[in-house]
């Protein structure tokens, strides 16, 4: 089980339908550091809990970012 020690949620624009949130949802669980990750459609967020040790806040975001959404 991967380390959480920082939660974040962000607002995401580009979700076009729920497929958009659950794929994000796996790509970000696939990223190093990454212990949870629930992406909502119709809220247009995605919540992230992380190990700040492995990753930061910016990797997420540009991580997101070449995954074809924008943090807002």
């Amino acid at each position: 089980r991967k380390k959480e020690t920082r939660s974040v949620k962000y607002q995401v624009k580009g979700f076009t339908c729920i497929t958009c949130a659950v794929g994000l949802e796996v790509m970000l669980l696939g990223l190093k550091g990454v212990a949870r990750a629930k992406a909502s459609y119709p809220e247009n967020n995605v919540e992230i809990g992380f190990d700040a040790s492995v990753t930061s806040e910016n990797t997420l975001k540009e991580f997101i970012a070449t995954c074809g959404f924008s943090v807002a």
